[in-house]
């Protein structure tokens, strides 16, 4: 559920309609394809305190290799601090404390194949550790964004998390 979260801050002010109107690598939750906007390099930093104890941060970089061809980096993670372990037994706690982590790296490649049209793919590699129990898998995003030339419209499409089915065991 943590892939859910807002990333960016343009996103999160947005409400997360953001998939036509991604115009950096802050924005590659949203769609891959907003890094072919980069002129030269774009850095992007964020820290946020979420809820209670939890903290989230991303940073990515971006690079404009060619005339169309672009390429990128990002990792996004959430830390949820310290949580104190309780069970039936022990309602109260007292048995010490626990984290969860979660971790997602992306390696991004958009292209620009026209003035107006625009496709990016983006590699993930994410982990989640719960206390003793983890799982790590690799996830695809794909993305395109579309200028239609009319009045200013822009069309976006992205297809997010498209990764096998896993479970904790």
């Amino acid at each position: 559920n943590f892939l859910k979260l807002e990333t960016g801050i343009r996103g999160i002010g947005m409400g997360g309609a953001h998939v036509a109107s991604a115009r950096n690598i802050g924005s590659v939750g949203y769609n891959p394809a907003g890094i072919s906007f980069t002129k030269g390099s774009d850095l992007y930093c964020s820290y946020r305190s979420y809820l209670i104890d939890i903290a989230i941060g991303s940073i990515g970089f971006a690079r404009q290799l060619s005339p169309t061809n672009f390429l990128g980096f990002h990792l996004f993670y959430l830390d949820s601090g310290d949580i104190e372990r309780t069970t039936l037994d022990f309602p109260d706690g007292g048995l010490g404390y626990y984290k969860v982590q979660d971790l997602v790296f992306s390696t991004i490649f958009s292209k620009m194949l026209t003035d107006r049209l625009r496709l990016g793919i983006n590699f993930k590699y994410i982990r989640e550790d719960i206390w003793e129990t983890a799982f790590s898998t690799m996830a695809m995003d794909v993305g395109s964004i579309f200028d239609t030339g009319i009045y200013g419209m822009t069309l976006g499409m992205s297809v997010s998390n498209f990764a096998p089915e896993i479970q904790f065991h």
